[in-house]
């Protein structure tokens, strides 16, 4: 996932979870941790996750549903 991919889903993902605080280092953290896969799994996650969880995701539970 490239790093607009990348700030495009962080902004879906702020707008399914309103308390994500999206400061410039989570912003880069979420780059860097995420960039060794492709968009469209990190979308399937993204679906996922905001169907199945009341809170937004940390990284690791992000790389977990999108590795499933």
């Amino acid at each position: 996932m490239t790093r607009d991919e990348c700030i495009g889903l962080l902004a879906h993902m702020a707008a399914a979870w309103p308390s994500l605080d999206l400061i410039p280092q989570t912003v880069e953290l979420w780059v860097q941790h995420t960039d060794d896969g492709p968009v469209d799994v990190a979308r399937f996650a993204y679906d996922r996750l905001v169907e199945s969880d009341p809170w937004p995701p940390t990284i690791a539970r992000f790389r977990e549903v999108a590795a499933a």
